[in-house]
């Protein structure tokens, strides 16, 4: 009887996990479905947008486009070289106290030395 109750319990746990997996792959196959129907659906109204405009503001709309895609990149840039400040300050911080923590191991040992 204990047995059956351990195999069934276990029986359980292993179904459990299995239903807790499905529902997460569920929740990530719905959020990949979601944004490629809202980009699906941003193209269409992109392309209806550019069937509706006369040639000038296409022409704007173009230079627009890449003063965004060059923003984009100068943005993506200017967040990796923060990302390296941060990183060298940091590194910087880490060695001064070294060197803090020598110097005061420096001048205790002078102090029982004199």
């Amino acid at each position: 009887m204990k047995a059956r109750l351990q195999t069934m319990d276990a029986e359980m746990q292993r179904l459990e996990k299995q239903v807790a997996n499905d529902l997460e792959r569920a929740k990530q196959n719905s959020g990949k479905r979601m944004e490629i129907l809202v980009e699906k659906q941003i193209d269409k109204i992109s392309q209806h947008l550019q069937k509706s405009m006369d040639s000038e503001t296409l022409g704007e709309l173009r230079d627009n486009s890449w003063l965004r895609k060059e923003l984009t990149a100068v943005q993506k840039r200017a967040h990796q070289l923060r990302e390296t400040v941060d990183t060298l300050e940091q590194r910087n911080l880490g060695l001064i106290e070294s060197l803090q923590s020598a110097l005061v191991h420096d001048l205790e040992t002078t102090q029982y030395v004199v």
